[in-house]
């Protein structure tokens, strides 16, 4: 009788006693009294949380027992219990891990062996969580003497179609379930029981991390040693149960079952000597680096495996001579926050590099002369940041720097240039680096202010693009570059001044200068040329009258001239009104005065007139005489307001035509 339960009746009283009868006992056994009421499968959750099924067809059962007793007095068609699909055990904690059902039952002798599935595996085999059990229930069978039922059980979840089962009196006499795949589905265990028991089978988790003396308590780090469970043998990807990597900071776990024996060793690296084990609660467990136990039921446990050590860590100064890093204690170079540290490994450290007058901080460096890694840097790489492993030295490095400045000025009434930011702005205004660090400042100059260069001490020009650049050297050290900046002229007229425009003719045609003249020297069948102030040059003009002067500072005159167009500058003359007026082209240039230049590409010209004297209501002429466009259009406007153009009949009359006429001399 070794193995089964014994049912015995107590002579005296009338008890009934069972007996299970163990031999040679050297672990843990769990023995589950079950009683059973025909037929039911119950589930038994072994230590966890309970296990509920919900929609139970008879209520008066406990929530983990699903039974399949017909659920009407009198039996019909409708009175037969649907298979039953499962679900997993939840366990007590994450500790847990579920590892399937494992499927126990009484046992019905005499029964065919066509009927049965595995029967030997009663005991043994391991359900997963998601399976389907059907009972085959069978009236006969209800009042027969063992009160037996079929019972069949599908891996998974299974869709069966029901099939009443009738005597040759049409009457029902039970129920048979069969897969809507015509029996194709595999059934894992098939057999006769009064009921069944799904006991859940667990394991837990078996958790062990390294850790390090931070100084002032451990922390999780595997600095000082590493962790290995040496009684799991299978650690690959395929061993469900094994993670190598439960932490980041290099702790394993395994998840053992019952009566398993588990042994772990700790291992410490260089510069560190491994204390103990400890548990969860910071007590110790042993000193010694391997560690054995026996898992008992529902053990979850983590333990610690603890290393101390002391480093030192060490920062020197180095200068770049030649080609050379030389070590220096020179404070005038460079100072250091800290310059030696020792503490215990895991200890978080920092020192930050200060560079002195003419010198530039580099970078740090390890003792195999390359840069450190990004990470270990703050303060924009001044500071070296990191949690000490082991002893270290670092280095770091300082040059010989150069200072390049750059300034903005601004010209004044009497040409001479102040430094301040009135005109413009530059970008960079001081630049100190290593040697051959190519350095640059941009000019930007503020409205109404054009930027007229950059420009050394002595006032040489250097460059007129916007952008300055040089090169860090010995012979640029502390060398200030100017960028300048002058005004530029702009009129303040009132909204609206004009009363008149008054054009020089009815059209804009500028009659051609060219007409038998020599095409390279401009000199016509008479000798003349084109450089006399009136004898051969086109004069245009007109006149104006402004109806008030009020904040009238400066008259400006804009002409555009198209492609080809010659043009005489400083030519400008005037009838009435003082002040002197100035040429410069669209972006502000002004031309050589008394030269004549031909424009490549249409652009437009803009006089600027001193206004000063003039008075309200006066009518004044205005001459240009530096317009020499053969066969081109010349377009006036004052202020970017275009006059009035003389025609036959709008009543116009230009007063001063002939007087602008008799001093433009055309060919004959």
């Amino acid at each position: 009788k070794k193995g089964k339960w014994i049912k015995s009746i107590n002579e005296k009283n009338g008890d009934i006693i069972y007996t299970y009868y163990l031999g040679n006992i050297t672990s843990a056994t769990d023995l589950h009294f079950i009683f059973i009421k025909n037929p039911t499968v119950t589930y038994d959750p072994n230590g966890g949380k309970p296990y509920v099924i919900e929609d139970r067809p008879h209520l008066d059962e406990d929530p983990n027992v699903y039974s399949f007793k017909p659920i009407k007095d009198t039996v019909d068609e409708g009175s037969f219990v649907a298979p039953y699909v499962s679900h997993a055990a939840e366990g007590q904690n994450d500790g847990w891990k579920f590892m399937g059902w494992l499927l126990t039952g009484d046992t019905v002798e005499k029964v065919s062996s066509d009927k049965q599935v595995t029967a030997d595996q009663l005991g043994r085999l391991i359900l997963p969580a998601v399976h389907t059990i059907a009972c085959d229930y069978s009236l006969d069978n209800a009042s027969g003497e063992s009160a037996a039922q079929y019972f069949k059980i599908y891996n998974g979840k299974v869709s069966l179609d029901k099939t009443i089962e009738k005597n040759d009196k049409s009457e029902v006499t039970g129920v048979t379930w069969k897969d809507n795949n015509n029996q194709k589905t595999e059934v894992s265990y098939a057999n006769f029981h009064k009921g069944l028991t799904l006991v859940a089978q667990w394991r837990w988790r078996q958790a062990f991390i390294p850790q390090v003396n931070s100084g002032n308590d451990f922390i999780d780090s595997a600095n000082g040693g590493t962790v290995e469970i040496t009684s799991v043998t299978d650690k690959s990807n395929n061993n469900n149960n094994y993670n190598d990597a439960y932490n980041e900071n290099g702790g394993k776990a395994y998840y053992a079952e019952t009566d398993e024996k588990v042994t772990v060793r700790a291992t410490a690296k260089d510069g560190y000597t491994f204390e103990g084990w400890y548990d969860k609660d910071k007590k110790l467990v042993t000193t010694n680096p391997e560690y054995t136990y026996v898992e008992t039921k529902e053990g979850v446990n983590t333990y610690y495996a603890r290393f101390s050590g002391s480093v030192t860590q060490t920062y020197i100064r180095q200068v770049k001579s030649g080609d050379a890093w030389e070590d220096t204690e020179d404070d005038k170079i460079g100072t250091l926050g800290r310059y030696t540290y020792i503490d215990a490994v895991g200890s978080p450290i920092s020192s930050t590099a200060t560079a002195g007058s003419g010198y530039k901080f580099v970078g740090w460096y390890d003792s195999t002369g390359n840069k450190v890694a990004d990470g270990m840097l703050i303060n924009n790489g001044a500071t070296i940041s990191y949690t000490t492993t082991g002893n270290a030295t670092y280095y770091a490095r300082f040059q010989t720097a150069y200072t390049v400045k750059f300034i903005a000025q601004t010209k004044q009434k009497d040409g001479s240039f102040k430094t301040d930011t009135v005109g413009g702005k530059v970008s960079v205004a001081s630049v100190t680096d290593v040697d051959g660090t190519a350095v640059s400042s941009k000019a930007t100059a503020n409205a109404n202010y054009k930027f007229l260069g950059w420009y050394d001490k002595n006032g040489n020009q250097l460059s007129t693009n916007a952008t300055y650049s040089t090169t860090t050297t010995s012979a640029t050290n502390n060398v200030t570059y100017y960028a300048r900046f002058e005004i530029v002229y702009n009129p303040k007229i009132e909204s609206g001044p004009y009363l008149s425009f008054v054009a020089e003719s009815s059209g804009t045609q500028i009659p051609s200068a060219f007409d038998g003249r020599n095409a390279g020297t401009g000199i016509n069948a008479k000798g003349y040329g084109l450089d006399n102030k009136f004898g051969n040059t086109i004069s245009t003009g007109f006149k104006y009258r402004l109806n008030t002067m009020t904040d009238v500072s400066t008259i400006q005159i804009t002409v555009t001239v198209p492609a080809s167009a010659y043009v005489k500058v400083g030519g400008t003359g005037k009838f009435t009104g003082n002040g002197t007026s100035i040429l410069t082209d669209s972006e502000g240039v002004k031309y050589n005065k008394g030269s004549i230049q031909q424009i490549s590409g249409a652009t437009t010209l803009t006089y600027y007139w001193d206004a000063t004297g003039l008075q309200a209501n006066t009518t004044y002429g205005f001459i240009i005489d530096n317009l020499y466009a053969p066969g081109a259009t010349a377009t006036i406007t004052v202020n970017g307001k275009s006059g009035t153009k003389v025609t036959n009949d709008n009543g116009v009359v230009n007063t001063a035509s002939g007087e602008y006429r008799g001093k433009s001399h055309y060919p004959k």
